[in-house]
């Protein structure tokens, strides 16, 4: 096998009867509504968005110096090994870091921004005596002519880049520390899902689980999954859906406690269309729970329907997500605690859904597992 190396706002589902405009679906002969969850505001990517803070400063800095206060940014990408579906989101990431930085963002700035991305393993303190999973992104800035100014290079450690290359695996809260970066390497270079009945899990006994339905009418038919080989990276999970299917995310959660989930459809945050600007927000479901999330999340009561479409009607094409990089639905699943107050086959944007959410605070500790389908070959 060849080697593959080299922590916002939480919404709650709001259970207390449907949304008047709401279209319910009989699933298995039980009426569910789409009413709303909760957004919780926390940060299952608090290390990302302070790396990227830092990188952020970093390319003021190199600005200032050269004089100019303005950058247009392009792609960030990662090697095709990676398979990797997360640049452009990671992208938007960084721009919103650049503007909180006190950066202008425009697509006509003279100065440039392009980078790359990677998973490698690196010593992350000194007095470690093991390797931990790192997130490797390199900005660089050009001029006008397309020559190097800088390159900026920070490491980003912790959880982020699992969900950023589609990883499949658990990661216990009980591992000691060098166990924990062993078990992300095995999600990385060997995911080895599980199906079970119509979800997809990490393992037979995970308490997590991802499935998908398709719409048919006024309901809603779950679509069984089926494993395939991954190249020399173990296995993957694949769903077949067709274009003008019509999907819902059914999120399982079989533990004793809350968690929070990361959504990601193509590489983009189920929240990356939201017209209030919780880009960085998760689902929170409950324990011995579930909650199915039937599109992109535009306010707390409106969404416009997953629906699987060819490449230049999708989601993905809107914001420039290259047509190589989308065809995947990934859940990342961190334990949850209440907290204080502060021509591929891509998916468009569908028919709109009332649906009601409800944003509360969390504090997001460690990912526990993280679930990746693909629908598109």
């Amino acid at each position: 096998m060849t080697p593959m190396f080299s922590r916002p706002v939480m919404f709650r589902p709001v259970r207390n009867g449907l949304a008047a405009a709401a279209k319910p679906l009989m699933l298995a002969g039980v009426l569910v509504g789409f009413c709303g969850w909760s957004i919780a505001s926390a940060s299952a990517n608090q290390d990302l968005q302070e790396g990227l803070s830092r990188l952020a400063k970093a390319v003021k800095t190199s600005l200032e110096d050269e004089g100019v206060d303005a950058v247009n940014v392009g792609d960030f990408i990662a090697p095709p090994r990676l398979q990797s579906g997360s640049g452009t989101g990671l992208k938007l990431q960084i721009v919103e870091a650049l503007k909180a930085a006190g950066v202008r963002v425009e697509a006509t700035a003279p100065t440039q921004l392009i980078g790359r991305f990677t998973v490698r393993e690196e010593q992350e303190r000194d007095e470690d005596a093991f390797e931990s999973i790192a997130l490797r992104i390199t900005a660089t800035l050009l001029d006008r002519d397309d020559e190097e100014l800088a390159r900026l290079n920070i490491s980003v450690f912790g959880d982020s880049a699992l969900q950023l290359v589609g990883a499949q695996g658990s990661l216990p809260p009980t591992n000691a520390p060098r166990e924990r970066e062993a078990s992300k390497r095995e999600a990385i270079e060997a995911p080895l899902p599980t199906i079970a009945g119509n979800e997809v899990r990490t393992s037979a006994d995970s308490p997590f689980g991802l499935e998908v339905l398709v719409t048919r009418g006024s309901g809603a038919e779950p679509r069984r999954p089926e494993l395939e080989p991954a190249g020399d990276r173990g296995q993957r999970a694949f769903v077949r859906l067709a274009n003008g299917d019509e999907y819902v995310v059914r999120l399982h959660n079989r533990s004793a406690t809350e968690v929070a989930v990361t959504l990601t459809i193509d590489g983009l945050s189920m929240f990356a269309f939201s017209e209030t600007g919780n880009f960085g927000s998760q689902v929170l479901v409950p324990p011995g729970g579930r909650v199915d999330i039937p599109g992109w999340f535009i306010n707390d009561r409106l969404t416009d329907a997953f629906e699987v479409s060819g490449y230049a009607k999708s989601a993905a094409a809107s914001v420039g997500v290259p047509v190589t990089d989308v065809g995947t639905i990934t859940a990342a699943f961190y334990e949850s605690v209440p907290g204080s107050e502060k021509d591929a086959q891509a998916t468009a944007r569908g028919r709109q859904i009332e649906k009601r959410y409800v944003q509360v605070k969390r504090i997001i500790k460690d990912l526990q597992a993280v679930i990746s389908v693909r629908y598109h070959r």
